[in-house]
């Protein structure tokens, strides 16, 4: 077993996809979540299946205010946080299109909700880790931030800078009892890839359930080790459950 029973644990984009899929893993293994998204209509039906488990928020990751409520929210309730996982993507364009055809703006919500909205929850939770020097942040991310194509301009470039923020805080938190992971999902069945790729045969990518297991072993004591590595799902193979 992975021993997350009562642990806390804050999923962002927890309404649908990958979110949702380590959302329902950890309660599952009997945690405490609090999940926000841009919408609660999804995680309110988690909360009807749940209850007391689940603390729910619709949350702006672009608005720093909108960050700070949610996380005064939780520990209000909690008093602190075991893990974090900064799921929440955007591609900050409609479609995917050459870096000079982009807007200012679309990059700039790329690196938002992707980036900023990321340090600003990390910034809002983590002093309730280093004051009991325990602690868990898994940061997802994405092939393109080490390998760039042609059109992912905004997301590849947003999560690039996750990458390079991660690093960064694993080394400084090493001494605090934090640990900072970095994890690559693979290719999956989501929203947001049908939106970037629409070509792609679904039976031929990852479901989320698959790509969440290694998120949630990362959080659990299983993950010690493993700070300030970059994970990929294809590294974790099929043999990871709770048992």
């Amino acid at each position: 077993m992975l021993n997350l029973k009562d642990r806390r644990f804050v999923v962002t984009g927890a309404s649908r996809g990958l979110g949702l899929a380590v959302a329902r893993a950890l309660l599952s293994e009997g945690a405490l979540v609090a999940v926000c998204s841009r919408s609660t209509d999804d995680l309110k039906r988690l909360y009807s299946h749940y209850g007391e488990q689940v603390i729910y928020s619709e949350v702006n990751l672009e608005d720093q205010r909108s960050i700070e409520v949610f996380g005064s929210t939780i520990l209000d309730k909690w008093s602190w946080v075991d893990g974090l996982v900064n799921n929440a993507s955007t591609l900050g364009v409609r479609r995917l299109k050459f870096l000079m055809d982009s807007s200012y703006d679309e990059l700039e919500e790329a690196l938002r909700v992707n980036y900023l909205g990321a340090f600003k929850l990390i910034s809002v939770l983590l002093p309730s880790m280093v004051a009991r020097r325990r602690g868990v942040i898994v940061n997802v991310t994405s092939d393109v931030a080490v390998k760039p194509e042609a059109g992912w301009g905004a997301y590849a470039a947003s999560k690039a800078a996750l990458e390079c923020m991660s690093y960064i805080l694993a080394a400084e938190l090493r001494g605090f009892g934090v640990r900072v992971h970095l994890y690559d999902p693979g290719d999956m069945d989501t929203e947001l890839h049908r939106r970037a790729l629409p070509e792609d045969d679904p039976d031929e990518l990852l479901k989320p359930e698959h790509s969440a297991k290694p998120i949630v072993y990362l959080l659990s004591e299983a993950g010690m080790g493993l700070s300030g590595r970059r994970l990929s799902v294809h590294e974790f193979g099929d043999g990871i459950n709770s048992e």
